[in-house]
């Protein structure tokens, strides 16, 4: 038998194939725009920069329900108090997180949710969600004795998460080949992430990723919400 070796691990128990996306490429496209490095300590300067960005994506998709993918709740927090769309926002703490996601569920655009608690598990199909905004990358708390454990063993494993994670936040709003989502990446930090775990990143995702200057024209809007 082949031994295998994927993610620094060996062994002749099973095999890695990547499996095609089904879903058209060009309905759901990743745009990374910005050039700041969100981290937990920026100047006020580059925190300006990035809710401009932010708020550019929002003027340019007034029409549609969109996410911002926001990480922690400081971080959400601090979106919500510095965007001029905050009267269209819904935030929400560890304790109504449920239903404040349902009352977003429920309102017609605009409107706008941010969280760093819907990245996985969720599904916001058709005019749910069309837009999204990560907002930061989503690395791992590295402090956890496992989390250093495994890091130790395998040098890439934060950067696996990491892209995994973000992989799954642009797909909570893109959940049929006939649907349609934008997701906005304003986190400088993916251009170095792509590149050093590029071996990790899925063609079909890798094939969506266009980078831009300026925020492109919104698409036609998909299809209402099958009954």
């Amino acid at each position: 038998p082949k031994t295998v070796s994927y993610l620094g691990l060996e062994s002749d128990d099973f095999a890695f194939a990547e499996v095609k996306s089904s879903f058209p490429k060009e309905r759901r496209p990743v745009y990374v725009t910005g050039n700041v490095s969100v981290r937990r300590f920026m100047s006020r300067g580059e925190e300006l920069v990035w809710m401009n960005k932010i708020d550019l994506i929002l003027d340019a998709r007034k029409d549609r329900k969109i996410i911002i993918h926001a990480v922690s709740y400081d971080r959400a927090r601090f979106i919500y108090d510095h965007s001029k769309h905050r009267s269209y926002m819904v935030v929400h703490s560890t304790y109504d997180a449920m239903a404040k996601i349902a009352r977003f569920r429920g309102m017609s655009a605009p409107a706008i949710l941010v969280s760093p608690s819907v990245r996985e598990g969720f599904d916001f199909p058709y005019d749910d969600c069309e837009c999204q905004i990560i907002a930061k990358i989503p690395f791992v708390d590295m402090r956890p004795a496992v989390i250093q454990a495994r890091r130790k063993q395998d040098k890439k494993y934060l950067d696996y998460l990491a892209i995994m994670a973000l992989i799954q936040s642009c797909g909570r709003g893109m959940r049929a080949a006939d649907d349609m989502c934008e997701s906005f990446i304003v986190d400088s930090n993916v251009r170095w992430l792509m590149q050093r775990g590029k071996e990790m990143v899925p063609k079909w995702f890798r094939a969506a990723i266009r980078q831009v200057d300026v925020i492109p024209p919104a698409p036609r809007r998909s299809r209402l919400k099958a009954e």
